[in-house]
């Protein structure tokens, strides 16, 4: 992977590995034979602008660069780019309170969601219905946005107070756990929030 993050001089922050059920749902050119796909989430330009690169791993050959929304100014991480459960979709969390949703059999933006608050980490449910957004701008609170993945609109919020760090949901889908610093103090003491999802 260095020698790729050489060859694209751009800063690369994050790096999801699609699932072998994502190569069927791809054009004929990219088959099963052709190995599994990653799709790398990265900064380029000035003012930074993300983009997700669609890399063969088998080949480390690049399929193609899909420009999404603006960086957020830092390096972003993993939590910040999400798939589908069946493979269809890709979820990328922008810095211009934005989430870009990437359709992998055309390897394109299909549609953007607009939340007005800024998303620090993504997660979906193993349904593929819902697409959990963490937020920690504009604070406070801090929310949870749970957002239906057909008509792209928030169906419910979830205010708590700290600074999220990250987000996990249960196999089953019935909780969502937020890792969480408390900022009311002098000290960040991370906490786990446990939200169920019924």
């Amino acid at each position: 992977m260095g020698a790729l993050v050489q060859r694209f001089r751009r800063r690369v922050c994050a790096c999801l590995v699609a699932t072998p059920a994502i190569l069927f749902a791809m054009p004929a050119q990219v088959s099963a034979q052709s190995g599994i796909l990653a799709y790398i989430l990265g900064v380029s330009g000035s003012p930074e602008s993300q983009i997700v690169t669609v890399v063969n791993t088998s080949t480390n050959a690049v399929v193609t660069t899909i420009p999404v929304g603006k960086g957020c100014g830092c390096l972003v991480d993993a939590e910040r780019i999400v798939i589908s459960p069946d493979g269809s979709r890709v979820y990328v969390a922008n810095g211009d309170q934005t989430i870009s949703i990437i359709n992998t059999a055309t390897n394109t933006v299909v549609d953007t969601i607009s939340l007005g608050r800024q998303v620090d980490a993504l997660a979906i449910a193993p349904s593929g219905a819902r697409l959990y957004a963490v937020s920690g701008f504009p604070y406070p609170p801090a929310q949870l946005l749970v957002i239906d993945t057909t008509t792209k609109a928030i169906v419910t919020s979830v205010p708590f107070s700290g600074g999220p760090h990250g987000i996990a949901i249960s196999k089953n889908g019935a909780r969502v756990y937020l890792s969480i610093g408390d900022t009311s103090g002098t000290m960040d003491i991370p906490r786990i929030k446990v939200v169920d999802t019924d």
